[in-house]
């Protein structure tokens, strides 16, 4: 009998400890991944700050142009609120009568318009 209650004392002491090991390994790996989604969260952050950075250099780049009669003509498309609601809602009727004549004007071979999220709204070929 008094071997029996050692055994499970024994028995009893390596549940706990068990149990104790489990809780301690769900702890470290719930803190493991907290860390490595942080990290995660913290380089795509950096990667779309990049990317934002890329855009704004190109876009400046587009706007000094050396020709200042492009950059009357992107202005005053870009403001226009017919160009606006052209964005919105694309009409490719709208697009032809308005972007025909000014191309032919400034020799542009094709115009591409796109929204505030940089997706395309229209891309043709005038000339």
């Amino acid at each position: 009998m008094l071997r029996g209650m050692r055994i499970r004392r024994l028995w009893a002491g390596v549940n706990e400890r068990l149990l104790l090991l489990s809780i301690a390994s769900g702890l470290l790996f719930f803190a493991g991944a907290t860390v490595y989604f942080e990290l995660a969260s913290a380089a795509a952050k950096k990667a779309e700050r990049e990317a934002i950075a890329e855009k704004s250099s190109l876009f400046r780049k587009i706007l000094n142009l050396k020709d200042e009669s492009y950059k009357v003509l992107i202005n005053e498309w870009t403001y226009w609120d017919e160009m606006v609601s052209f964005v919105a809602k694309p009409d490719t009727q709208f697009a032809e009568s308005t972007f025909r004549e000014p191309s032919n004007k400034y020799g542009i071979s094709c115009v591409c318009v796109f929204d505030k999220s940089w997706k395309p709204v229209y891309e043709s070929e005038v000339n």
